[in-house]
């Protein structure tokens, strides 16, 4: 399961995302659709854990994105 809860992404003063909130469920199919720039790369950098949200928190299967235990 992935769960995202309300986060904020910035680079400098450009605002990729805003207060994001969603969940995926196990077995569910879920897809990014939008226009260029819209953030579609930077959530997948958040949820693979090459970035850190500015605010908000990032889980995969109950663990937190980008602790040790989660690159464990």
């Amino acid at each position: 399961m992935i769960e995202i809860k309300n986060v904020t992404k910035k680079y400098g003063q450009k605002l990729a995302l805003k207060d994001v909130t969603f969940n995926v469920d196990d077995g569910e199919i879920f897809a990014f659709i939008g226009h260029n720039g819209a953030g579609k790369t930077t959530l997948m950098r958040l949820l693979c854990g090459i970035l850190v949200p500015d605010s908000g928190t990032v889980f995969c299967d109950g663990m937190g994105v980008g602790t040790e235990e989660y690159r464990d």
